[in-house]
């Protein structure tokens, strides 16, 4: 374009140096422009560098907070905790210090022992007791069973005969103390036997 606008003016030295004062100054402009958008750009690039760098630091900072926040979650679970034992410690406390002393303990536990053996050897007491009881109800009951069974024919003529016996071979002749302790008592026990033998 600038050699088209040369060859049109008449006068070709003074066209020449205004095309050529014309171009340096597009040149200069073009230069300008460049430049310009070159700082842009290296501005630019600094900018985006500072915000990467920025978002790094964010980033690391994030990661610092979340590392912070689960430290402080751990020991707000570490003080609950200690907090939840210092309660039942608390209570566990309070309860033994409601409890008697030890020495009180023992003595109470020596009482108890005590009446338990004194219940122990009243338990021997009543069992020989029942035991002796019980013996002597069977024997009562064995006793009323003989007395209550009929008296047999011949044991009651056996008896008897025994009893003539006795009268023939020891007479009422003897000494009275014979008579008294010996044959005398013997019938006598004859005779309950035959009471009791007669229902």
């Amino acid at each position: 374009m600038l050699v088209e606008s040369a060859s049109k003016s008449g006068n070709g030295t003074d066209a020449t140096e205004r095309l050529l004062l014309d171009l340096a100054r597009e040149l200069g402009v073009l230069e300008f422009q460049g430049q310009k958008v070159s700082v842009v750009c290296e501005a630019n690039k600094l900018e985006q560098e500072t915000y990467q760098q920025k978002q790094e630091s964010l980033r690391l900072e994030i990661q610092q907070a979340h590392k912070d926040i689960a430290e402080s979650k751990g020991a707000l679970e570490e003080a609950r905790l200690v907090r939840k034992h210092n309660a039942e410690y608390e209570v566990l406390r309070a309860q033994i210090t409601e409890q008697p002393s030890r020495s009180a303990t023992n003595k109470e536990i020596s009482r108890i022992q005590s009446a338990m053996q004194s219940c122990r050897a009243d338990e021997q007491r009543v069992d020989l007791v029942l035991e002796l009881r019980h013996k002597q109800f069977a024997l009562l009951q064995h006793y009323l069973e003989d007395l209550n069974s009929p008296v047999d024919e011949e044991e009651l003529q056996l008896l008897l005969g025994q009893k003539q016996q006795l009268l023939e071979s020891h007479p009422p002749s003897v000494t009275p103390r014979e008579g008294s302790s010996g044959r005398q008592s013997m019938p006598m026990d004859v005779d309950e036997g035959e009471e009791g033998a007669a229902p």
